[in-house]
This record gives structure tokens, sequence and C-alpha cells, in this order.
């Protein structure tokens, strides 16, 4: 299944030029909050992502797209968050609000 790829919008412009200029790691920082959403399409991809180590390589993700100030990545990297996060608590037999979001 492909991947869609994110409409070209000034903000994620200025931020490619920018990691371009200064080495930045924008590109690691979206392509980790991508590859996150890629693996809620199948349970076999969310629980292999969360095996490798996923869950804290997405919230690193999330942290820097914050400080960078990219609301798009924010989002849709918390949203994935959130659920990769609820599907990890299903695994481990937690309820949802042992775990809050």
């Amino acid at each position: 299944m492909d991947t869609p790829t994110p409409t070209p919008t000034p903000t994620r412009t200025r931020h490619a030029l920018r990691a371009l200029a200064n080495g930045t790691r924008r590109a690691d920082t979206e392509r980790v909050v991508e590859e996150a959403t890629a693996t809620l399409e199948s349970v076999e991809t969310a629980a292999r992502f969360l095996a490798d180590g996923g869950e804290a390589r997405l919230a690193a993700a999330v942290a820097q797209a914050v400080r960078e100030g990219d609301r798009e990545t924010v989002r849709r990297g918390r949203r994935a968050l959130a659920t990769l996060r609820a599907f990890s608590a299903a695994l481990a037999g937690d309820s949802l609000e042992s775990h809050p979001q």
C-alpha cells in the first residue's frame, strides 16, 4: 500500500529549505511521522513498529516538530502516537483510562 506524498505547503517548503541550509534533522522528523502514520493501516505493521522502538522515535520526532514549529507534523505525529499508545495498551490488556493521551 503506497503512502500518499504530503502536499507541499509554504511551511513544509520553508522547513525543507531551512534543513538544507543548516543541516537540521527535519527530514528525519517527517520520515518518522510518515512511517508511524503508515503503520496504522495494519495491526502487523503497527506491532512491528512498536516492537522496534517506534513509540520512542515517534515521541522524539513530535518533540522535534514542536521545536521547529511544524504544526501539521505535530498534529499528525500526536494523532499517530495516541493511536499507537492505545494499541499498545490494548495488547498489554490495559484499559485506555490507565494510559492518558
